[in-house]
């Protein structure tokens, strides 16, 4: 399965925050540390499995999403293993319901590869956090859709990193399309709402036999891009 349908085809699993399709180290960990009692925004719930370790973890979470099944799933997850989290059905960049000030910490993650416009989502996400707060976004990595792996040890670039045109994916029998955010286009769209990027990471995937997302180009290059932006004080 495409890397791009993340986390189509996955199980929960509240044990641990997952990054991304194969991910897991010590580094990605650092990213998160202890949440007991911290105000946690998570802007894109997935298949709610993130939004479920967090709380089980102490942490106070809030989330949205614009899928209406993604939300309600999330929910029944959090009933399931006896914890509240506080869900929105509703457009990413759109945060009403949180004063400012208010956030400790945001995480999107493979969420805002369906949002065209990012400066909007940053904008309300700084408007949200706390100073000195940090905004941690997950998303598809450019090398990973712009390429093929034609045979084994040999890639093929299928796709100019210069595009800007939507990228199609399948899997489990579901389509989709992604927009094609590049590094330079977060980075400066964090940069201008207030979001100082601190941290820039292209972790090598980890597949194991019973991922569905097999790829002979983990070998060769990230599947997923991970930047952090922190909001400056003023």
């Amino acid at each position: 399965m495409s890397t791009l349908a993340y986390p189509l085809g996955l199980e929960p699993n509240v044990g641990s925050f997952e990054f991304g399709p194969n991910l897991s180290s010590e580094v990605l960990d650092r990213l998160i540390g202890n949440v007991e009692g911290k105000r946690i925004l998570e802007v894109g719930v997935g298949n709610g499995s993130n939004a479920v370790a967090l709380a089980l973890a102490g942490a106070r979470v809030i989330a949205v999403d614009s899928d209406a099944d993604r939300v309600a799933a999330a929910r029944a997850l959090a009933e399931q293993h006896g914890v509240r989290i506080e869900l929105h059905h509703g457009d990413l960049a759109e945060l009403p319901f949180i004063r400012a000030d208010a956030i400790d910490m945001a995480f999107s993650i493979y969420s805002l590869q369906a949002v065209e416009d990012l400066g909007r989502v940053f904008r309300q996400v700084e408007r949200v956090l706390r100073n000195e707060g940090t905004l941690t976004v997950t998303l598809p990595h450019p090398l990973e859709y712009c390429t093929d792996a034609d045979s084994p040890g040999a890639l093929r670039i299928s796709r100019s990193l210069f595009s800007e045109d939507q990228v199609g994916w399948s899997g489990a029998g579901v389509e989709g399309t992604i927009y094609a955010h590049s590094l330079s286009t977060v980075f400066r769209e964090m940069s201008r709402s207030n979001l100082r990027v601190d941290m820039v990471l292209e972790p090598q995937p980890t597949v194991t036999a019973d991922s569905p997302y097999r790829s002979s180009k983990a070998d060769w290059i990230p599947a997923t891009l991970v930047i952090r932006g922190r909001k400056e004080g003023v």
